[in-house]
This record gives structure tokens, sequence and C-alpha cells, in this order.
């Protein structure tokens, strides 16, 4: 079996286990390689063939197996609406075929377990987790092979991002989106990101400024979408015919609709 899908099952269905993922225990299926999991709590036995990992729309779920997962051959792991969720799985750092993370909406989420993240992921993406701040403490800065990172909302009284030693050089793509309180970006931590090629900025209403310096001069495209304090600054320098710095050198700059080059 490559494939299974549970949906719907109830409390009793997963003999009364609630506010923790043990079950899928009673799934006796050691080629299994991929399992979505929605609205039940359920992942325990040894299940060395699973690849990836999908666990959608489970309120009661607050926390994994002590131990974490024995899935050594796990690429893809998504975490989604998970409500209650306070605590990514034990010893996260040892599984390492680990490519891509996917959090959303999982309010209640506060930190990545001690160990840090897996040496070789090359996606991650954090949305709509309010309680979820990225730190150098993760250890993002060791991921060589991270070429991915997006982060959506969250991040209460972040006032600029990314901080120094966050995230790697290896970031080709960056996506920053309606993160409330941002004002500024970090030229700290952006003039590490050396492979930067597009940065996608969105919904941060408060953002009033890019870095004079430190934009990589790897970085072809850049896109600002529902950023009215950046938008101003940036008519208010064409009209008074200023450089735009940080910005002049990049070859494509969309603002909302409008292509600037």
């Amino acid at each position: 079996m490559a494939h299974l899908f549970f949906d719907n099952v109830s409390d009793s269905d997963t003999n009364n286990l609630v506010n923790t993922c043990d079950g899928i225990a009673a799934v006796d299926e050691p080629e299994l390689e991929n399992i979505k999991v929605s609205s039940c709590i359920m992942i325990t036995k040894d299940h060395t063939s699973l690849q990836n990992l999908e666990i959608l729309d489970c309120p009661q779920l607050s926390s994994f197996p002590k131990g974490g997962l024995c899935t050594p051959n796990l690429t893809t792991l998504l975490l989604f609406n998970c409500k209650n969720l306070k605590g990514l799985p034990d010893q996260l750092q040892k599984l390492t075929s680990l490519l891509r993370l996917d959090i959303k909406e999982c309010s209640e989420l506060e930190s990545i377990p001690e160990g840090g993240l897996p040496c070789n992921l090359n996606f991650i993406r954090i949305s709509s987790c309010n309680k979820l701040t990225p730190r150098t403490e993760w250890g993002m800065l060791k991921l060589q092979d991270l070429d991915y990172f997006e982060i959506e909302g969250g991040c209460r009284g972040l006032e600029s991002f990314p901080e120094k030693n966050l995230l790697p050089s290896s970031i080709i793509k960056l996506r920053i989106s309606k993160l409330q309180k941002l004002e500024f970006l970090d030229y700290r931590g952006i003039e590490q990101l050396t492979s930067l090629e597009t940065l996608m900025i969105s919904s941060c209403k408060w953002l009033r400024s890019l870095p004079h310096h430190g934009m990589s001069s790897s970085l072809i495209s850049l896109y600002i979408n529902d950023c009215p304090l950046l938008k101003s600054k940036y008519k208010s320098n064409i009209v008074e015919k200023k450089k735009w710095y940080g910005v002049d050198h990049i070859p494509h700059v969309q603002i909302d609709d409008e292509v600037i080059r």
C-alpha cells in the first residue's frame, strides 16, 4: 500500500485517544509511503517507508508521541489547522530525510523543539501561526539546502525581519506577508542572503523602508503588494526624481499591479 487517507475519524474510532497524536497504531502497513490524516488524531507505529505525512483539521491534537516520529524516510510534513497543537515532534532534527516543512493555522504552536530543524530541509513555510516567530535558535543558518522560506502572519510585535544569522545564504526565494508590526527589513539579515533571486512582500501595512545597503546583488525580482507606506515612498521618489537606493539594481520590480521595470 502506498497511500492512506483518514477523514472524520471519531474519538471512538481511534480508541478514545484524545489530545495526542497516538493512533495509526492500528495501521500495520510498513511499506506505506503517504498518510493523509484529516479531522482525527493518530500516529505512533514505526513507518519506515513513510515519505509524506499530512495532518489536517485536527483540533484535538495538542502533541505528538514522546520520543518523536519513527519515520526516517519522511520527506514532507504538512500540518494544517491543528488549532491546539503546542509543539512539533521531539527530536525533529533526526528526520534527516525531511525536505519540506509546511505549517499553517496552528495558532497555539510557539516554538521548535530543542535540537532545531532537520539539516536537509529545502522548503519551509509558516502561515497564520500567531505565536510562532522564527528565531536564530532554530538553527536555520546551518540549513545549506534551504532555498525557499515563507512567513505569513503571526510574529506579533516583530518590527524588523530577518534578524542577523536567521536565514542561510542558500535562500533563493523569500516571501514575507501579513506581518502587521513590520516596519523595516533588517539589512544585517538581508545582506547575508547572497543567493536571493526573488523577494515577495505583501500586506505589511507598516513597512516603510527597504535597506539602503545590503540588498543582494543577486536579486532579480522584487514584488511588493499592499504595502501602502512603501508604495507612497516609492511614488515620492519618482516625483522628486530621486533614486530608490537598494532597489535600483534589481531588473524586475513590481508594486501592486504596476510593473516598474
